[in-house]
């Protein structure tokens, strides 16, 4: 059993990226890759001096059509997607508790940096449910309904062979 607060540098991550598995569409299967990593989430210790946050997210994350395909083929097969995704979500998140209060009211703003143009937006923007699902389960947040999370803005943007989202949770004044 690891120490749950034990933290893992930059260094560490990079490593653990460079050494995992890919499946066939190039995602990392954090679950299965890291399992080790799931109790290094710490309690924790907000500043409530902090009005944003800014979580990089390196993974690819099925869009809704790769959803709805693995839903027909096996309802396991879509659980196992969605829990590959929240993980990978987690892990991202690794070293962000306590930066800002869980329980405060955020807007998001999330930028997609995706290396094509194969998939609609719509399909794209399905992973903000992988993407508040992590960041609640990696406790920066205490829940992902209307008392903590306002508005949520997409941008998208194509850049060759990058693949890449920026979730920025800013800090709201109306309670």
């Amino acid at each position: 059993m690891t120490n749950k607060t034990e933290q893992i540098t930059a260094k560490q991550y990079q490593e653990l990226i460079r050494k995992s598995p890919v499946d066939k569409k190039g995602r990392i299967a954090i679950s299965k890759a890291l399992p080790e990593y799931r109790e290094k989430i710490i309690e924790p210790i907000f500043n409530k001096e902090v009005e944003s946050l800014t979580i990089e997210i390196p993974f690819v994350l099925p869009t809704l059509n790769e959803y709805i395909q693995s839903e027909r083929s096996h309802w396991a097969a879509a659980a196992d997607l969605k829990k590959n995704a929240t993980e990978a979500v987690i892990f991202a998140c690794r070293g962000k508790q306590g930066i800002i209060d869980p329980n405060g009211l955020y807007d998001l703003e999330i930028h997609w940096i995706v290396p094509n143009n194969k998939s609609d937006s719509d399909n794209i923007f399905q992973g903000i449910k992988y993407i508040l699902d992590g960041i609640v389960k990696a406790k920066i947040i205490s829940n992902d309904g209307r008392k903590n999370v306002r508005n949520i803005s997409h941008t998208i943007e194509t850049v060759k062979e990058k693949y890449l989202v920026t979730v920025n949770l800013i800090k709201t004044n109306n309670q």
